[in-house]
């Protein structure tokens, strides 16, 4: 779909495309596109572990978080159709938990999946939609990073998250199912329920409680991409709507923010000073990169809607709520 495309154009493409599977449907970014995708009125189902600990009504449908094994072949053939648009955010590992893992269970998730790209081509799948990470795929960088860069992930996640992409990579060239992989930068919103990563939403949080907030390094050095959720399953939809073809994209907001700018944000909105507690930074961090977003832009009309300032009031009256 062309960037020029018009909002009509993109509702008429919606009605015809074919149920989405939200694998990992109880995750952050998982129950986010979840409840996106259902409050547009297209066809949803969700599959994951457990489902989420929110208390919302809309959260008790067994159709959005249905219980399920990802990885299981008579799970996914329960839900898989001819022409589904798989969107997949299951994980077994988070940035925080992947550095301890052996290498032996890094190989066993990139199997895993796969694994589930055959099942799911086996059943008529259209296009399988792998959320990866822009932060880890890339190393620092002060220009834009483009998905032609050769990615040079600087943790056991990002190389997770390459070897995933990969494995992508083969199944599309094999045919028979589109695979597309999302490399989302640093995403933050509502639904987030992480206390190692993920900053603004972390740092919100023990502002609220009243607790110093963990900074490692320089915060006015450090300048990364943040893109707001909303945003993040905006692309989704448009990807999994339209007729790109297997390939990389990168979703970000275009633009990188130091830490020094989200705490002015986070110190304007509540009104507050905030207590910040100064660790020296680890060997793999990066330090410096944002995601250049004209491949999405010219290829399915992506546009960032939410800005940063925006962003952090709603986070703010978000983690407010759940207190």
């Amino acid at each position: 779909m062309p960037a020029s495309c018009c909002p009509n154009e993109l509702l008429l493409m919606m009605s015809a495309t074919p149920p989405f599977v939200v694998l990992g449907s109880a995750g952050f970014i998982g129950c986010n596109i979840s409840l996106h995708l259902e409050s547009l009125g297209m066809g949803i189902i969700g599959l994951c572990r457990s489902k989420p600990p929110w208390k919302e009504d809309i959260f008790f449908s067994d159709r959005l978080f249905a219980q399920g094994d990802a990885t299981s072949i008579s799970s996914l053939k329960n839900y898989i159709q001819p022409g589904s648009v798989i969107v997949d955010c299951s994980s077994s590992f988070k940035p925080s938990t992947a550095e301890a893992a052996p290498c032996t269970l890094i190989a066993e998730e990139v199997l895993l999946l796969s694994r589930r790209i055959e099942i799911a081509r086996r059943c008529g799948a259209e296009k399988y939609i792998f959320i990866s990470s822009g932060g880890a795929i890339y190393g620092p960088s002060p220009a834009p990073c483009v998905e032609s860069m050769h990615p040079s992930p600087r943790t056991k996640y990002g190389l997770l998250k390459q070897l995933c992409e990969d494995v992508l990579n083969y199944h599309g060239r094999l045919g028979g199912i589109k695979c597309i992989s999302l490399r989302v930068s640093n995403p933050y919103g509502p639904y987030h329920r992480s206390s190692a990563h993920g900053l603004i939403n972390v740092a919100v949080r023990r502002a609220l409680a009243g607790e110093a907030i963990e900074i490692r390094g320089n915060p006015d050095l450090i300048k990364k991409d943040y893109v707001y959720v909303s945003d993040v399953c905006d692309a989704v939809v448009r990807v999994g709507c339209s007729d790109v073809q297997s390939g990389v994209f990168n979703v970000g907001s275009g633009s990188s923010d130091s830490i020094s700018d989200i705490l002015s944000f986070i110190a304007l909105e509540l009104q507050c000073d905030l207590a910040l507690k100064r660790a020296s930074p680890q060997a793999h961090d990066v330090c410096e990169f944002h995601l250049d977003i004209d491949k999405i832009v010219k290829s399915v009309g992506f546009s960032p809607a939410v800005g940063l300032r925006e962003g952090v009031k709603m986070v703010v009256a978000w983690e407010r709520s759940i207190v």
